[in-house]
């Protein structure tokens, strides 16, 4: 593909994408280029915050990635997340956790408030004696969906 070949264009031009991406088209790679250096960027700045700052910290989905319900063969439900590599979408199957966190997100909310809603769902002895590992898997799998481009950072 040479639009993506670092040998076509120099590194100026993919740090430009960087900051202009929101002026390209969804339909455009390099909106989703820009923005997969974005979320990255937003990943590390997020998650080198103090644990008590982070925990304010507000998230929602992102308008670009799309959940769907999936049932041939068995049901499941996916996200499609563009790939800036293959300039198509991969799909991201997910399990009964990253349901929940999703669910979760139905409207914007505080990192907290996804950790609480999600620990709704498991039993109170569960949460009091392992809410550090809790809250930990949680902002995992928050890291890896901002990452993939699934879940955003408002402030």
């Amino acid at each position: 593909m040479p639009e993506l070949s670092p040998v076509e264009y120099d590194s100026s031009y993919f740090l430009a994408l960087k900051e202009s991406f929101r002026t390209f088209s969804t339909k455009d790679w390099r909106y989703h280029y820009g923005k997969d250096m974005q979320n990255y960027d937003n990943a590390e700045m997020l998650f080198s915050l103090p644990r008590e700052r982070l925990l304010t910290q507000v998230l929602s989905i992102d308008e670009d990635s799309q959940i769907l319900e999936l049932n041939t063969p068995d049901f499941k439900q996916v996200i499609l997340i563009p790939n800036i590599n293959t300039l198509l979408y991969d799909e991201f199957e997910m399990d009964s956790l990253n349901i929940l966190l999703y669910d979760s997100l139905s409207e914007p909310q505080s990192i907290s408030t996804v950790i609480e809603k999600v620990g709704d769902f498991f039993s109170n002895d569960d949460m009091e004696n392992n809410r550090s590992k809790f809250q930990d898997l949680i902002l995992s799998r928050i890291l890896e969906a901002i990452y993939n481009g699934s879940i955003k950072w408002i402030n």
